[in-house]
C-alpha cells in the first residue's frame, strides 16, 4: 500500500534528520580547529598485536607439552 511506503519514508527521513541536527557541529579534518584525538589502549593497534602474539605463543607452548 502506498500510505505505508510513505509513512516508512516520511519516518526514515525524520530519524535521518533528527540523526544529523544532533550531532553537533563538524570539526575539520585538517587545520587548526582539529583536535588530537587519544584512543584507550585497548582500542589501538599495539593492543591488537600483543593479544595476536600471546595467542600465538600460548598455542605453541600448548602443541610443545
Amino acid at each position: 500500500p502506498k500510505d505505508v511506503v510513505i509513512e516508512c519514508l516520511l519516518g526514515y527521513f525524520l530519524c535521518l534528520m533528527g540523526q544529523i541536527i544532533s550531532a553537533g557541529e563538524f570539526l575539520p579534518v585538517m587545520g587548526s580547529g582539529r583536535r588530537e584525538v587519544k584512543a584507550p589502549m585497548y582500542i589501538t593497534r599495539d593492543f591488537d598485536l600483543w593479544t595476536t602474539r600471546a595467542g600465538i605463543i600460548a598455542s605453541v607452548k600448548s602443541k610443545n607439552q
